[in-house]
């Protein structure tokens, strides 16, 4: 009982004290008002203070440790747990993962270059090319003599040109279709097999080779992991008009494969120039490794057409939507068509050998078979590339070079025809 008595005589000491010291500070800080010398001695005053009040708080927190008092605090609980170890570590097996990323290669300063999207693909007709190229700036089409024939003219280059594509190189899917010649043609390109469209306007030989002096069209057909599945598609129009279609692709693993196949039948809207068409296109893509691709592809185009000559000025007056010709003469008795087969089998092997440096090499057949009433000819080609290609820099401009090789060779045969004037033909 002495204990605690002294304990609670010490705290009504310290709360007196506190009490005094108090009207001791609020008298002190009136008087300090206007001294601050008086204000600098009154803190010190006070900090002695409470440096004494300390002391004597531990004084007491001391004395009431030593008599067995334990000070008051948050309760703390304790858990007892038990850590099992098993017997044998569980095995997982780590498999192998392989980061891919396409490689993103800038555009070379001076190259206009446009390119269209699946989406404009979609929303657009696909009776031939000219709704998937009108909508690229500087490109020109125009009907050729029939079908899915288009002409295409990049700032003027090639507007003069009929029957065939020149100075304007094809590719599709990285892979030529302008054969040694420089002879192209644009019906083997089915829009609706395409993913989109790509056009270089200007002068290109220096990347894509002899033929290409008024630029360069590449087509990029859709992938089999694009399709996965099967699609069909039908399409009807005025003039008799309908177009049948249908594509299988599939991804498994490293190996992508796609097949098109498509049937189009017109009327025409002049007489006698209706014509079909049929075209199988097929696409094996593989990637050998992370480093290594190999792309096989296979197109056939068999097509029929009529062509209904030219109509004079009185004809078209009168009607410009008869054939032209004379009596005696009309495309009919002229049997005025067109049978034509176009195939193309090729592969391209593609080695990254460092992340500026690439491999690419190329090789096709291609055939060319063309039946007319003035005559047949057939004209196989072989073409074979193999470039080195490398962008870096030199000093503090940058580089790109470019070393190549190839081989094309064509051969043709052919038979004229001399036709008399007998109005039939002959």
């Amino acid at each position: 009982m002495s204990g605690v008595r002294r304990r609670v005589v010490a705290m009504v000491g310290l709360i007196a004290l506190l009490a005094c010291n108090g009207g001791t500070f609020a008298a002190d800080a009136s008087e300090a008002v206007t001294d601050d010398e008086g204000l600098v001695r009154r803190e010190e005053a006070l900090r002695e203070q409470l440096k004494g009040l300390l002391e004597e708080l531990d004084e007491v927190r001391e004395r009431r440790r030593a008599a067995g008092h334990q000070e008051s605090g948050p309760p703390v609980v304790k858990e007892h747990t038990t850590v099992s170890h098993p017997e044998t570590a569980p095995e997982v097996v780590l498999h192998d993962v392989a980061v891919i990323s396409d490689r993103v290669s800038r555009r070379p300063a001076g190259i206009a270059e446009s390119s269209t999207t699946r989406s404009e693909h979609d929303s657009q007709p696909t009776r031939h090319l000219r709704e998937s190229l009108e909508s690229l700036p500087g490109i020109v089409t125009r009907q050729g003599f029939g079908g899915r024939e288009v002409n295409i003219s990049i700032r003027g280059s090639g507007a003069k040109n009929g029957g065939a594509l020149r100075n304007v190189k094809l590719y599709e899917d990285g892979m030529s279709f302008t054969d040694p010649t420089g002879f192209s043609r644009t019906e083997i390109h089915d829009p609706w097999f395409l993913e989109s469209v790509e056009v270089r306007r200007g002068p290109s030989s220096s990347l894509y080779d002899n033929y290409a002096l008024g630029g360069m069209v590449h087509f990029r057909t859709r992938r089999g992991r694009d399709i996965n599945g099967v699609e069909t598609s039908l399409s009807g129009g005025s003039y008799g008009f309908h177009k049948e279609a249908v594509a299988v692709g599939k991804e498994y693993g490293n190996l992508d494969i796609a097949l098109f196949s498509s049937y189009q039948r017109e009327d025409g809207w002049r007489e006698h120039s209706e014509y079909w068409i049929s075209t199988v296109n097929l696409n094996v893509r593989y990637r050998i490794d992370d480093r290594q691709s190999l792309y096989v592809k296979a197109v056939n185009l068999d097509q029929d057409e009529k062509y209904a000559a030219r109509l004079t000025p009185s004809q078209f007056q009168a009607n410009p939507r008869q054939m032209g010709g004379t009596p005696t003469t009309n495309p009919v008795s002229l049997n005025s068509k067109l049978r034509d087969r176009l195939t193309l089998i090729g592969a391209v092997y593609e080695r990254q050998i460092d992340a500026n440096t690439t491999l690419t090499t190329e090789a096709d057949y291609q055939v060319r078979d063309i039946n007319q009433p003035v005559g047949t000819s057939i004209t196989p080609s072989f073409k074979h590339y193999t470039d080195l290609r490398h962008t870096g820099r030199l000093f503090d401009l940058p580089l790109r070079s470019y070393v190549g090789f190839f081989a094309n060779y064509s051969e043709q045969e052919g038979v004229n025809n001399v036709n008399l004037n007998d109005g039939r033909a002959s």
